[in-house]
C-alpha cells in the first residue's frame, strides 16, 4: 500500500498470473479432480490485492483469546464461552453466540 492509502498496481497482473498458473499446477496435480477446472482470475487478484496486509495484530488477539479459554479448562475455575466466538477486525467488536 502506497502512503496515500492506494495500492500499488506495478507488476500486479504478472503477480495475479503467477499466483494462478501456480493454482492450475497444483489443481492438476489433485487425484480426483477435474483437470478442467478453471479458478477464476479474481481470487488471484484478490491474493495480490491482500498480500499486503498486516494481520499479526488479530492474529496476536485471537491468540490471547485461545490461550484464556485453554486456562479456564485447564484449572477449571472459569466459565469458558459457549459455542461460537465471532471477531470483527475491523470494527474491533466481538460476539458470543450460544
Amino acid at each position: 500500500m502506497k502512503a496515500d492509502g492506494s495500492y500499488c498496481t506495478e507488476g500486479f497482473e504478472e503477480h495475479a498470473d503467477w499466483i494462478l498458473n501456480k493454482a492450475h499446477e497444483y489443481v492438476s496435480k489433485i487425484e480426483g479432480v477435474d483437470p478442467e477446472l478453471k479458478i477464476d482470475q479474481k481470487y488471484a487478484n484478490e491474493m495480490v490485492r491482500a498480500s499486503d496486509t498486516k494481520i499479526h495484530t488479530i492474529s496476536a488477539f485471537l491468540g490471547g483469546i485461545a490461550s484464556q479459554e485453554i486456562i479456564k479448562i485447564l484449572i477449571k475455575q472459569y466459565t469458558i464461552f459457549n459455542n461460537t466466538l465471532i471477531y470483527d477486525g475491523i470494527r474491533g467488536m466481538l460476539q458470543v453466540y450460544e
